[in-house]
């Protein structure tokens, strides 16, 4: 008699701090379970597990989406997230994940994550969170006043040069605070750039709610340009 495999899946205690969408964050705890699922009640294997062939029905209900378009943004989403490799058919969704046999202890050491290969299929190889070079300030000219400026065009920005942060996580702030250090330095007859550099220093040292704007520059980049390749080759 076959041994019973466990009903539930390992999910980290740690899982709940990643910085990932919040649409993302559930779909990616949806493919777990789901993966979970197919490996106890298929009696699947580590060596039988990967790639995975998902009908696009189970994949809306995964990724989120009442359109196979819907659903493929959520792939990508993930796929911005997780080190996975995937290819899209018309009749289905084939995934791998090498690192969930490793969470789930079902195998000793780190599996490789090789591509896959279905016939008449987008191929993606995806790396989770690569590092990336953040966006460059485009040159602006010094005699414009820095309140007719973008936030990325503003010469305040050179004032948080040496402080903490990425230049996409300053630009957001300066975004979200620019107006109101506007307001006080008026108010209070304070100079705009000592205000700007004392704010920024206070917000360093809270929650910092801009902290991972470059990582989502790049995720929202990612989703377009693969959406875009889906359209071209009629998936969508």
């Amino acid at each position: 008699m076959a041994t019973e495999r466990r009903p539930y899946a390992l999910l980290a205690d740690s899982f709940w701090r990643e910085p990932w969408p919040a649409r993302a964050k559930l779909a990616v705890a949806n493919l777990i379970a789901y993966l979970h699922d197919r490996w106890r009640t298929d009696r699947l294997t580590a060596e039988t597990m990967f790639p995975i062939r998902i009908g696009w029905r189970e994949a809306g209900s995964i990724f989120g989406g009442n359109s196979r378009a819907a659903t493929l943004q959520g792939v990508v989403q993930v796929g911005c997230c997780i080190t996975c490799s995937w290819a899209a058919t018309p009749e289905h969704l084939a995934f791998s994940w090498p690192k969930w046999l490793f969470e789930q202890r079902l195998v000793s050491a780190l599996p490789p994550l090789t591509a896959l290969s279905e016939s008449s299929s987008i191929d993606h190889h995806h790396q989770g969170r690569e590092e990336q070079s953040p966006p460059k300030t485009p040159e602006t000219d010094a005699t414009e006043p820095a309140s007719s400026k973008s936030p990325a065009q503003s010469p305040l920005l050179n004032l948080l040069s040496k402080l903490d942060g990425d230049l996409a996580e300053k630009i957001a702030w300066l975004a979200d605070t620019g107006p109101q250090i506007e307001v006080d330095a008026a108010s209070y007859s304070k100079p705009v750039p000592s205000l700007t550099v004392s704010y920024y220093r206070r917000y360093l040292g809270g929650e910092r709610r801009f902290k991972n704007e470059s990582e989502k520059a790049i995720r929202a980049a990612r989703v377009a340009a693969k959406m875009g390749e889906f359209k071209l080759q009629g998936l969508i």
